[in-house]
């Protein structure tokens, strides 16, 4: 579920970002995606082309300048910014391991797109969170995420 800060984080996103590319993945996707969760913050994907034209657009509310952050499977360059109250990470070239390679995060230019409200929202398939959670060893996340799917497709 997310909270009255979180949708205002959203909103700002989609119309200062409105003809940038970009995906909102991690916990802020997975609850738009039905999980129930409370997301503490937003991450949005976007490549190092995008990732110049964004941080332009959301510069006033910059709180920490980019750092290139490898932890474990992944690597990526990230902005911080405070928006509405909420935390919002810009995530750039995304890349995850895979044995001992490095993989490109999966292709932007097709996000499934969700509608809260006025919003149209890009964000990252279920079936990309679910890698993206396996990769960290998060079973709580993966288990949540395969419920979802189990459900969506017994729906169908």
């Amino acid at each position: 579920m997310l909270n009255q800060n979180m949708l205002g984080a959203l909103k700002v996103l989609t119309q200062r970002l409105e003809k940038t590319n970009w995906r909102v993945i991690g916990s802020v996707a997975l609850a738009l995606q039905g999980i129930n969760l409370e997301p503490r913050d937003i991450d949005i994907e976007t490549d190092e082309k995008e990732a110049v034209e964004i941080i332009m657009l959301l510069k006033d509310d910059e709180t920490r300048p980019a750092e290139l952050k490898v932890s474990g499977n992944y690597e990526s360059k990230i902005w911080t910014f405070g928006i509405a109250g909420v935390e919002v990470e810009v995530i750039a070239n995304l890349r995850v391991k895979h044995g001992d390679n490095w993989v490109a995060s999966p292709n932007l230019a097709a996000p499934k797109v969700v509608e809260v409200g006025e919003m149209k929202i890009p964000l990252s398939p279920l079936e990309e969170q679910l890698e993206m959670y396996e990769n960290l060893k998060r079973k709580e996340r993966v288990q949540k995420i395969r419920e979802a799917l189990k459900e969506q497709s017994s729906a169908t």
